[in-house]
């Protein structure tokens, strides 16, 4: 397994990151309400790996969830 140090860099420290939207596919919001506990481990789990830097549902201007996801990866 390679390390953070083979990842690909941009130069000057940056490092190289990928940036994934999720979106509904037309059920209704609350049908992710069964999975969520196993959805939330999954991702401490990327977390403790390194692999998940951040994650959250974006808000609406007005402070609704959008029943999206937005989740920022490091991916070789």
């Amino acid at each position: 397994m390679s390390t953070h140090a083979d990842q690909p860099t941009l130069g000057g420290g940056h490092e190289l990151l990928y940036v994934i939207l999720s979106e509904p596919t037309g059920q209704e919001p609350d049908a992710i309400s069964p999975r969520l506990g196993d959805h939330l481990r999954f991702l401490a789990q990327l977390s403790s790996d390194g692999v998940l830097v951040m994650s959250g549902p974006p808000e609406t201007s007005e402070g609704f969830n959008t029943s999206s996801g937005l989740y920022v990866l490091r991916a070789e």
